[in-house]
């Protein structure tokens, strides 16, 4: 029962996370992450925790006093922190750079026009409100508060004349500007290749997963064949140990009656 209750705890430990693992001629056994650390060791484990780290707070994992996040591959948890430190910055990062992209250029088509006011305003405002760093320009992609208040700041002219819409028409043409990806990719398709991307991980981590669970059901069955119970060979072991029984009864039973005969006989 013991070893069934142990075999269990390792299992469930393996779902969580890349390990290695051996039992030693005495029984005991002995349990390591997949990057060597050593979890049980001779009657002895380590504890295993999460912890907030700075700036962002984000948790991280620790044997006893030792970080081990960036070792960690397999598992649950390997699957999570992937996501969480690979895929996930991979996808703010080509947003930001689009998203910053946006600003700077509609801010360059904006200030180069003329706005509405009396007398128009010289440079014309910002119509967004610029990006420090590109970290971030996603999150804080804002409409100037100016113009937000007042459309009048928008600068869709540039010689100032009625009816003038010279620079609304190049704000249009910005969206045809490739000025993304060393200038082969517009504002659109840009979007269009980072929706390709996280479509294709995707499609990718499920294909994986699939791949995994067949060779998770190879495994399981051969391991079974090994250590499992086969109903099948218990069911012959038990008509054996009953004809063996039928046959050992059948012997006393002649017996008894040969012993009553003999005894009569005298």
């Amino acid at each position: 029962t013991l070893r069934d209750q142990r075999s269990l705890a390792v299992n469930q430990l393996s779902q969580s996370l890349d390990i290695h693992y051996y039992e030693a001629e005495d029984g005991s056994i002995s349990v390591s992450t997949g990057a060597g650390q050593s979890l049980v060791t001779a009657g002895f484990s380590e504890t295993l925790k999460t912890e907030t780290a700075p700036p962002n707070g984000f948790y991280e994992v620790h044997l006893d006093l030792s970080d081990i996040t960036s070792s960690i591959q397999g598992g649950k948890l390997g699957g999570l922190l992937e996501v969480r430190d690979q895929l996930i910055p991979a996808y703010q990062k080509d947003l930001d750079t689009l998203a910053e992209s946006i600003i700077s250029q509609v801010n360059v088509v904006q200030t180069g026009g003329t706005d509405l006011q009396v007398p128009p305003t010289s440079p014309a405002v910002n119509l967004f409100n610029p990006a420090a760093i590109v970290a971030g320009a996603a999150a804080s992609f804002s409409v100037n508060p100016a113009v937000a208040a007042d459309v009048r700041y928008i600068a869709a002219g540039q010689s100032g004349a009625p009816g003038d819409n010279a620079n609304a028409i190049a704000f249009g043409e910005l969206a045809f500007k490739q000025v993304l990806a060393g200038g082969t990719q517009s504002f659109s398709e840009a979007f269009s290749s980072l929706q390709f991307k996280v479509g294709t991980d995707q499609q990718n981590a499920t294909k994986q997963l699939d791949t995994q669970n067949a060779l998770l059901t190879q495994l399981n069955n051969s391991r079974d064949s090994v250590s499992g119970v086969s109903l099948d060979e218990e069911a012959i072991d038990l008509i054996r140990f009953q004809r063996a029984y039928q046959a050992a009864s059948k012997f006393i039973s002649v017996i008894d009656q040969l012993t009553e005969e003999l005894i009569q006989s005298f």
